[in-house]
């Protein structure tokens, strides 16, 4: 089974796991040096923060003979996991007197995100740059955070 097939299986099997409340998408996303990863983003009704489960990981572990059920019902634990209850307040991630204390850095190579430079504000740093998020939160599952763009 290729890759796209694997994920749109687990699209599926994880909508119907997570019911009418919960929205799933396919969501694939630019990370540094270019590199694309694809997840599930699931989007809770009312809420405005979404977390994207990965799914390479996933992928591998059922090459090695996970099943695809068993694949799913760990996406949807892990979402239950990290998932936020609350929506963070929409104007107050438009403002910066509001997000300055949250926001971090991250260098990342010039040369190899030359595109992804275009789209976002930084500062260059020899051969690399600087690039700013708002950490929205941190837990024992990892971070959540925002890349601020233009």
């Amino acid at each position: 089974m290729t890759y796209d097939r694997f994920v749109m299986s687990i699209l599926e099997r994880v909508q119907k796991g997570v019911g009418d409340s919960v929205s799933v998408s396919v969501y694939t996303a630019v990370k540094n040096n270019g590199t694309k990863r694809k997840g599930l983003t699931l989007t809770e009704k009312g809420v405005n923060i979404a977390p994207t489960i990965y799914l390479e990981e996933f992928y591998q572990r059922f090459l090695r003979g996970m099943t695809e059920e068993k694949a799913a019902k760990e996406v949807i634990k892990l979402y239950d996991q990290v998932r936020a209850g609350r929506s963070w307040e929409k104007g107050k991630l438009e403002k910066y007197v509001s997000v300055r204390d949250h926001i971090i850095y991250r260098l990342i190579g010039k040369k190899a995100n030359m595109r992804l430079l275009e789209e976002i504000p930084h500062r260059e740093f020899l051969d690399l740059a600087v690039v700013y998020y708002v950490l929205l939160e941190v837990n024992d599952f990892g971070t959540a955070a925002m890349m601020i763009k233009k």
